[in-house]
């Protein structure tokens, strides 16, 4: 801490004097207050690790969370080929892409539609 002296004269000599201390000391936690947080913050803990362990160790649930993200990164594969093909078919890269767009395309048009 620092603090700043208020040097004055007085009758001759130097008198050095600190200012005085308007805020009042920090009361110290009590230790059973800090025990206490303690043992919830370590119950708080021990819950999200039974989580985490519940999530983890059931074999059903990793196994269909497995099919599931394969199944995902497959979707997500095929959605991210065909976007590329169709932008580079748009563009004229794929020249042979084009063609059978534009043949499946007939092909739907032809399909007798349906009014309701």
């Amino acid at each position: 801490m620092h603090a700043v002296l208020d040097v004055g004269r007085t009758e001759g000599y130097t008198s050095l004097t600190m200012p005085p201390q308007n805020t009042p000391p920090a009361s110290p936690t009590p230790p059973d207050d800090l025990e206490t947080q303690g043992l919830q913050h370590l119950k708080n803990i021990e819950e999200e690790l039974e989580a985490i362990r519940d999530r983890t160790t059931n074999p059903r649930r990793t196994f269909v969370m497995g099919i599931l993200q394969g199944a995902g990164a497959i979707f997500g594969g095929l959605l991210a080929l065909g976007g590329l093909g169709w932008i580079l078919s748009i563009l004229g890269v794929i020249p042979g892409l084009g063609d059978s767009v534009e043949y499946v395309r007939s092909l739907l048009d032809t399909l007798p539609t349906r009014r309701f």
